[in-house]
């Protein structure tokens, strides 16, 4: 593992123990005005993904197709975040898929994915409901019945 860049410090920020801050850390290796930060988000899954990650992060720009590695993240929270987005979208999301798609832009997609197949499950559901019911009883759904 090499990594992308390197970022000289004249000191290490440091907490109130007098350890190295990371979340400090992660606000100070990320360069201001890069490009990618300055993306809007595309739509409203981005949106909430990328505030979902700057509070998990805890830092204060962060763009569409930042990594999430690079941005200072560890399994512990890929972990949280898969969390929050369970609660945020009501999805079931699989932790392997930060790990696949380390970006906000990746992992919105592997979530549209699985909204949609939960949907494609439901209609199934609700078709094979309907395909069941006599004509009597889909006439007393419809409130066609005497």
């Amino acid at each position: 593992m090499v990594p992308a860049s390197f970022r000289f410090l004249d000191k290490f920020p440091l907490n109130a123990n007098g350890k190295i801050d990371r979340r400090g850390l992660a606000a100070v290796a990320a360069p201001a005005g890069e490009p990618e930060a300055a993306e809007t988000p595309s739509n409203p899954v981005v949106e909430k993904l990328i505030a979902i990650w700057k509070e998990v992060l805890g830092c204060a720009s962060l763009g569409p197709n930042d990594n999430f590695f690079e941005m200072g993240g560890h399994s512990l929270l890929a972990t949280l975040i898969i969390s929050r987005v369970r609660e945020a979208f009501q999805v079931q999301v699989p932790l392997r898929a930060i790990f696949e798609s380390p970006t906000v832009a990746g992992l919105a997609e592997i979530i549209a994915q699985v909204q949609i197949e939960a949907q494609e499950d439901e209609i199934a559901r609700i078709l094979g409901e309907i395909e069941g019911l006599t004509d009597e009883e889909a006439r007393q759904l419809l409130g066609d019945a005497p």
